[in-house]
């Protein structure tokens, strides 16, 4: 919460830089055992890691993940970790979906089948605890609260670029909680590095592709943006 945080390729400068100077406090080693490429994803896993805490997430609680991209696979691999109940997610890419299938979690939906859980609820089946939108995709905003259980609390990682409306009467008269996750604090991002030392969350499938620097546009941005990608995490080589 800080007011004068900054970020490296968004706030600040530095993103494509051939070098960038950064404070000492600011990095964090990686162990010999954690491959190179794996240092692109720590921030990914942060989030969900700092999610979890803020939102006092337990053991035997249940989740809907909104959106399996980057941050839904972590946050999955995560929610696992922590001893989730059930985990249901929800995505319409099929690729992103078998990507999420490999870590395992209770159902994995097409986003096109979400009115299945919408039924559920309204057949007097309690909603999730807790509902992870990671996807951005503003009409998922106001999908979250047909998902979850009255009282429940719907975590917001996802971001927009413009003004998203958002049915509040439905919070209030559900008395849900909606919490918004940004970054993460150190001790997240050295936990995240230390799940994966000892391999208890993997980032490798996730990591679908390799380009290097030249073919940055198509290769990457035009395949990140292509919303039948294939791909998941592009890495880019200098």
């Amino acid at each position: 919460l800080c007011s004068f945080a900054d970020e490296i390729g968004i706030g600040a400068n530095g993103g494509f830089a051939e070098y960038v100077l950064l404070r000492e406090e600011g990095l964090v080693a990686l162990p010999d055992s954690v491959p190179d490429k794996f240092g692109t994803v720590f921030d990914q896993i942060g989030t969900p890691l700092l999610a979890l805490r803020e939102t006092n997430f337990t053991a035997g609680n249940s989740a809907v993940i909104l959106g399996m991209g980057t941050m839904g696979q972590f946050t999955l691999q995560c929610l696992k970790l922590a001893g989730a109940r059930t985990i249901v997610v929800v995505e319409k890419n099929a690729h992103r979906l078998d990507i999420a299938k490999k870590f395992e979690p209770d159902l994995a939906m097409n986003k096109l089948k979400l009115a299945k859980i919408k039924r559920a609820n309204k057949q007097g089946v309690s909603g999730a605890d807790f509902v992870f939108e990671c996807s951005g995709v503003p009409i998922l905003v106001n999908a979250a609260l047909d998902v979850v259980r009255k009282g429940g609390t719907v975590v917001q990682i996802g971001l927009w670029d413009k003004p998203v409306e958002i049915n509040l009467l439905k919070y209030v008269m559900n008395q849900n909680r909606i919490q918004g996750v940004f970054g993460y604090l150190r001790e997240d991002f050295e936990f995240a590095v230390d799940l994966v030392a000892r391999k208890l969350i993997d980032p490798e499938p996730i990591i679908t592709k390799i380009i290097p620097l030249q073919d940055i546009v198509e290769e990457g941005f035009e395949c990140a943006i292509n919303p039948e990608t294939e791909h998941l995490k592009i890495l880019v080589e200098p």
